[in-house]
């Protein structure tokens, strides 16, 4: 909820991306008024405090829960899903290259071997691949989520290059939008 109007925009890329909490017409951080989330389980009828998520700490604005039954076993008086989710990202005035799946063609070189490779490759130059699967926990994911949560739907090319910055050591926009953040 938040303690002004938000546009069209904003209304639907919260409803395709529930923990995103971006509005076009003003700060977030200081607009929006309580924030729950409903997707952690948990047994209502003995923790009736249903706390505010909202990321401005300063003041919370928890609900209390009444008349849930009294649920022993996970998850409680809530059901499983599938959720899916989608969301704007920020333009971050790059085109990002990939690189990861590289279609080539080759050529017999021979007859087969079963000790070497007789083929001859239109991408000799790149590197060289491999067959294992490596999946690693990346702390920086979360922070990323954040950013998107918070700066979605945004142009950081409105930021940079305004000529009143000409003689600064930083641009205006870049450091406001450091310090809302």
């Amino acid at each position: 909820m938040y303690n002004l109007e938000i546009n069209q925009t904003d209304f639907n890329n919260h409803t395709k991306y529930i923990r995103g909490f971006n509005i076009s017409n003003g700060d977030p951080y200081d607009n929006l008024i309580t924030r729950y989330s409903f997707d952690d389980a948990q047994n209502h009828h003995d923790d009736i405090i249903y706390r505010d998520e909202k990321p401005n700490y300063h003041y919370r604005n928890d609900g209390k829960c009444y008349s849930f039954p009294d649920e022993d076993n996970y998850p409680y008086n809530y059901s499983h899903y599938e959720e899916k989710m989608s969301t704007l990202t920020p333009n971050l005035a790059q085109s990002l290259v990939s690189n990861k799946i590289r279609l080539e063609t080759s050529s017999l070189q021979g007859v087969l071997q079963v000790d070497r490779s007789v083929t001859k490759h239109s991408h000799d130059f790149a590197s060289v691949d491999s067959n294992k699967l490596g999946v690693y926990f990346s702390p920086t994911k979360m922070i990323d989520l954040d950013i998107v949560a918070h700066y979605a739907d945004m142009n950081f090319d409105n930021f940079f290059g305004d000529p009143q910055d000409r003689f600064r050591s930083g641009y205006s926009g870049s450091i406001q939008a450091n310090k809302d953040y």
